[in-house]
C-alpha cells in the first residue's frame, strides 16, 4: 500500500498488519483506515461526460505509473523486516523515502506448498510464474469454476483450446 501511495494512488492507510498466523487473529491480516470519499460506481450516473473523461484520464495516468514500476521477481510485496530471515526474497530498489521493500512469497492458497506441491517462493523466472498460473487455471477449469478472461486472457485461451503448456 505504501508503494501504491508513493505513486499517487488514493489508497487507505494501513493501521496494523501481520504477515504470519502467530497473532490474535490466527492468520495474516491487514487493517485499513476508512478510505473516505465515494466509490466511482456510486457517482458515475450522476456526473457529466466531461467529468467521466477526467476520471478516465486520472485512472489511466495512475495505471501508467503503477505499470512502470519494475520488480526483480514475481510475488507479493513486503517490507523485508516482516519476513523470516530464511525466507527467499528479492529487494526492491529504494524509492525516495520508501525503503526496505522486497518481493517475497505469494500469499494465496494456490501457492501453499501442500497445494499441488507448488512453491509459494517469489519467482524471478516468468516461465515458472506462467506455469503456476496455468496450473491454477487448469484446476479451476476442471472444477468448473469460472475464470474471467480479463484476468489472464492468454492462459484462458490456451486452456479453452486444450493446450495447457505455457507459451502456447
Amino acid at each position: 500500500m505504501d508503494l501504491a501511495r508513493s505513486l499517487g494512488a488514493p489508497v487507505p492507510k494501513v493501521l496494523r498488519y501481520n504477515c504470519t498466523h502467530y497473532n490474535a487473529v490466527g492468520q495474516p491480516f491487514i487493517a485499513f483506515s476508512d478510505p473516505g470519499g465515494s466509490a466511482i460506481s456510486n457517482l458515475w450516473m450522476d456526473i457529466d461526460d466531461r467529468e467521466r473523461l477526467k476520471l478516465g484520464d486520472v485512472a489511466a495516468d495512475l495505471l501508467a505509473k503503477l505499470s512502470a514500476v519494475e520488480f526483480p521477481a514475481y510475488g507479493n510485496i513486503y517490507y523485508t523486516r516482516d519476513l523470516p530471515e530464511d525466507c527467499k526474497s528479492y529487494p526492491i530498489p529504494d524509492r525516495g523515502e520508501l525503503k526496505g521493500l522486497c518481493v517475497g512469497p505469494f500469499c494465496a492458497p494456490q501457492y501453499e506448498p501442500t497445494y499441488f506441491e507448488r512453491s509459494r517462493r517469489p519467482q524471478n523466472n516468468s516461465r515458472i510464474f506462467t506455469l503456476n498460473t496455468a496450473a491454477e487455471l487448469a484446476r479451476k477449469k476442471n472444477e468448473g469454476s469460472y475464470v474471467s478472461p480479463l484476468t489472464h486472457p492468454d492462459e484462458v485461451e490456451r486452456f479453452n483450446n486444450g493446450r495447457p503448456e505455457a507459451g502456447g
